[in-house]
């Protein structure tokens, strides 16, 4: 995959098919959320950025 020439939609797409692929673990976590949850998403994403000491 050359990501010189992907466009920033395939590069993102790229990424969350890997992301979702992959097993969760610890330190991954993965779930979906409606367009009215996404505000709940970010404060959660927030706190596990936040995890053992930010």
């Amino acid at each position: 995959m050359n990501i010189v020439t992907m466009t920033d939609q395939a590069w993102i797409d790229s990424m969350l098919h890997w992301v979702l692929a992959s097993a969760e673990t610890v330190g991954l976590e993965t779930k979906r959320v409606s367009g009215k949850m996404v505000s709940k998403a970010i404060e959660t994403v927030c706190a596990f950025a936040n995890t053992q000491g930010g």
